[in-house]
């Protein structure tokens, strides 16, 4: 009983805290997009690399 009751105040008290006004946004739009063709590339790489080491003994 005692926890259901701490922790619920606990949730209570991150509501409140994260209920405050937004952040302003410091990343460009594009951002997510930019990130994912980075990660693209490297996977790509990384491909390109395991095809070459299978074809070379």
């Amino acid at each position: 009983m005692l926890w259901a009751i701490a922790s619920s105040a606990f949730v209570i008290y991150l509501y409140r805290k994260l209920n405050a006004a937004p952040a302003e946004v410091a990343a460009p739009e594009n951002a997510i997009d930019i990130e994912l063709d980075k990660i693209n590339s490297r996977i790509d790489v990384l491909e390109a690399m395991g095809k070459t080491r299978r074809i070379a003994p």
